[in-house]
C-alpha cells in the first residue's frame, strides 16, 4: 500500500489506545505505541518510522521523522 494523507484511515491516539494520552493512571504499553506508529507509517505521507535497534527486553527502539511529504521524499 502506498502512503497517502488519508485521514479516514488514521485513528487518533485516543481512539487507537482507548483513552486520552496523558490521562491520569493510564498508560499505553509499548507494543500498542509501536503498533500506532506503524499504522501512521503505513498510511501517512508525513511520517517515516524506522527501527534503529532493540532494547534489552527485545522491544524496538523507533525513530519517527515527521515533516512535509516533499521534505521526507
Amino acid at each position: 500500500m502506498s502512503k497517502s494523507n488519508s485521514q479516514s484511515v488514521i485513528s487518533t491516539p485516543a481512539e487507537f489506545i482507548g483513552h486520552e494520552v496523558g490521562e491520569a493512571r493510564k498508560l499505553a504499553d509499548w507494543p500498542t505505541v509501536v503498533s500506532y506508529f506503524e499504522l501512521l507509517d503505513q498510511h501517512s505521507d508525513r511520517i517515516n518510522v524506522t527501527e534503529v535497534g532493540r532494547s534489552t527486553e527485545d522491544n524496538p527502539f523507533l525513530i519517527a521523522t515527521i515533516s512535509a511529504p516533499d521534505t521526507l521524499a
